[in-house]
């Protein structure tokens, strides 16, 4: 009896055991939905319907804000939030003193729905759209602006940051806003999960980001930073067959373009200050059969993880590669007028294989397998055009 006692207390004691130190690396996971009662500050005790802040203690919650509300973040949450929703007449109000951070896998504002910041004296806040700590890989992340979007005042800016370390869509979207003015806005994935090297796979698209929508509204930012380490182009061109016979020698050459995990514009934007280009592939034109108009500040294309290069693959195959660099478009019947009214640059680059590629008419923008092409494309430069600090490879048609 006595050894018998003895085992039956061991093996509870070894359960509950188990089940608190499981209960160590349970991750604390969306609870509540959280609805304004009226207005008031984001931690205020009357201003949701429920008990308790949101953000507070789960990761996960979310928040809708009712028609008729105005809530203050005067708070930096300290978890990431499901969604956030700006419902008709509702605002989310950054305020005039001490920047603030939010972090919400998807935002959006409905329309009539307003988010915007308090004009204030040199007052930075953040509003970061990345995953859950629970979700899946390739979980998008959005950010929806189909009301009124407001963060950009003289001292005082919201940055609008993407970032994420898998594969999945990051979209900064919008139809029918009444104000869509950003501050700086930043799209990263650093993905450590790189797209294919060898020249056959099909594109990769599990990574791309995407601006704007077709049919969408115009976005004006302040500045774009585009950091996106799983984009990249793969290209080959094979000569297949050649007749040298006179009078009429002729070679028959096969194309082959992929563009992995790019950034693809949709809409008409308007960035006042600089496009930083560090990493990714930037296709200013996405849209088949759309003419789009850009303006620009300044474009800087390239940073040390910027590469340009020609190799043989696995399957014995010659091809290139870079994973850093713009096409003005990238579609089928579509046309880009992009003005640049400052500079185009690099920084200086010394590293292997260093190197940076613009494309006015992507050899995509027909059917990824030759550089035909029904699309065109005007880049107007009114400042300095300096690429002496990178190798420049120019690629596709154009003016």
């Amino acid at each position: 009896m006595h050894g018998g006692k003895m085992k039956k207390n061991f093996g509870l004691k070894f359960c509950l055991t188990l089940l608190m130190t499981l209960s160590l690396y349970v991750p604390l996971v969306a609870q509540t939905t959280y609805t304004s009662a009226g207005s008031g500050d984001w931690d205020g005790s009357s201003t949701w319907s429920q008990p308790g802040v949101p953000g507070d203690v789960f990761e996960g919650d979310e928040v809708i804000i009712n028609s008729g509300h105005t809530v203050v973040l005067n708070i930096s949450p300290a978890q990431t939030l499901a969604k956030v929703t700006v419902k008709n007449g509702g605002t989310l109000l950054f305020p005039g003193s001490g920047g603030k951070t939010l972090r919400a896998r998807d935002v959006e504002v409905e329309a009539g729905g307003t988010i915007k910041i308090t004009p204030a004296s040199v007052v930075f806040h953040e509003l970061q759209i990345t995953p859950l700590s629970t979700d899946p890989p390739n979980q998008p992340t959005t950010f929806q602006n189909n009301g009124s979007v407001d963060f950009n005042k003289p001292l005082t800016n919201c940055v609008l940051k993407f970032t994420r370390n898998t594969k999945g869509p990051q979209r900064l979207i919008g139809t029918g806003a009444t104000r869509y003015d950003l501050g700086p806005v930043e799209m990263e994935n650093l993905s450590k999960s790189l797209p294919p090297t060898d020249f056959q796979p099909s594109a990769e698209l599990d990574a791309t980001q995407v601006i704007g929508e077709a049919g969408g509204s115009p976005i004006s930012m302040q500045s774009l930073k585009i950091d996106n380490r799983v984009g990249q182009v793969r290209g080959t061109r094979q000569l297949i067959f050649w007749n040298n016979d006179p009078p009429s020698p002729f070679a028959q050459v096969s194309y082959r373009y992929r563009e992995d995990n790019p950034t693809v514009v949709l809409v008409n934007l308007n960035i006042a200050q600089t496009l930083f280009v560090e990493q990714g592939v930037m296709i200013l034109n996405g849209n088949n059969g759309a003419s789009l108009f850009h303006t620009i500040g300044n474009i800087e294309m390239g940073s040390p993880g910027s590469i340009a290069r020609e190799y043989l693959d696995g399957n014995n195959e010659r091809g290139a590669r870079h994973n850093t660099g713009i096409a003005l478009v990238s579609a089928a019947n579509a046309f880009t007028d992009l003005t640049v009214n400052g500079s185009v640059t690099a920084p200086p680059l010394t590293h292997t294989n260093e190197g940076v590629v613009l494309a006015l008419v992507s050899p995509a923008s027909g059917n990824g397998t030759d550089d035909a092409s029904s699309s065109g494309a005007i880049m107007t430069v009114n400042g300095n055009f300096d690429f002496s600090g990178a190798r420049l490879g120019l690629i596709g048609n154009g003016t």
